[in-house]
């Protein structure tokens, strides 16, 4: 079992996205302090978060915010409007489906009803503390508390999971927790949340320094969310720390030296030139051959960093 894997992983991240990192936890922590200040002027930025978050489950996050930022820009925090509007007006002016947008009326008709002076705010309070109150579905409630500064919650996404099985996390918590995901099974998503929180979690002395905040990350699990989220996300706005999207650029990565995708990539490329070479005769033996393949491989690694 290999020593500290995880913290290298956490720390590898942490120096390739420490810039933007830094920004999203700043500004995410300054809008849940508003939030516990009960600041009126948060009340639109909830709102569309929680509509991004309602519109992101089966769209990529760019996608969901073009549509939350649209139903805004249309409606502001009119909230009638929208309910009067209905799901098929809504379809029309925004564009998005009927399904979710029936989940954004739905929401709407819940704060009208709550007739306090900032409800988005009450709200969300009571959302982060586990009451009984409306609730936009598992993973888009821990998405959008995440977001929100309340750096507890860890939501789980297709990019993220995907990152977990590549760099090795998920064969890693295989092998050390006996952990088999059924990706079949009706629970899979919850299952995949538990077991990378509990391998997420083993990095937990890591402390994160933001300006004057600190935050361990064992009780702030959410913020190696936003880094993994940062390394493979697909969204241009983040372009520059996209690194392990779909079709990943490994040379850029700070994981090269110990990500199992990369070491399967080498693997692959130096078979492939090797193979490549005649059957070899006197003292040139295959096994020089692949040697000399490795040796080629690393040194082009090497120069495509510089």
């Amino acid at each position: 079992m290999r020593e500290n894997f995880v913290k290298k992983i956490v720390i590898s991240l942490l120096k390739q996205h420490r810039e933007t990192f830094s920004k999203e936890v700043r500004n995410s922590a300054a809008m849940r302090k508003r939030i516990e200040n009960n600041d009126p002027s948060i009340e639109k930025e909830i709102f569309e978060n929680a509509v991004a978050s309602i519109y992101t489950a089966g769209f990529s996050s760019e996608k969901a915010e073009k549509y939350s930022k649209s139903l805004i820009q249309h409606f502001g925090l009119d909230l009638l409007k929208i309910i009067r509007r209905g799901e098929d007006g809504l379809s029309k002016e925004i564009g998005m489906g009927n399904r979710k947008n029936k989940k954004v009326i739905e929401l709407c008709k819940y704060i009208v009803n709550l007739r306090e002076s900032n409800p988005f705010c009450s709200w969300v309070r009571k959302l982060h503390r586990g009451e009984r109150v409306f609730n936009l579905g598992p993973k888009s409630d821990e998405d959008l508390l995440k977001g929100l500064g309340y750096f507890q919650h860890f939501p789980v996404d297709t990019l993220t999971a995907r990152f977990f099985e590549r760099v090795g996390l998920l064969k890693y918590a295989a092998a050390k927790y006996s952990v088999v995901i059924n990706p079949l099974a009706s629970d899979a998503v919850k299952q995949m949340r538990e077991v990378m929180m509990k391998v997420y979690s083993e990095a937990g002395q890591i402390t994160f320094q933001i300006d004057e905040s600190e935050y361990l990350m064992r009780d702030n699990l959410g913020l190696a969310d936003i880094l993994v989220w940062l390394h493979c996300n697909e969204n241009r706005k983040y372009q520059k720390d996209s690194v392990c999207r779909d079709k990943p650029l490994c040379q850029e990565c700070q994981l090269e030296s110990f990500c199992e995708y990369r070491a399967h990539l080498q693997r692959e490329t130096v078979s492939r030139i090797a193979n490549h070479y005649p059957k070899p005769s006197g003292d040139i033996t295959r096994e020089s051959l692949f040697s000399k393949a490795c040796c080629v491989l690393n040194e082009s690694a090497v120069l495509s960093r510089e």
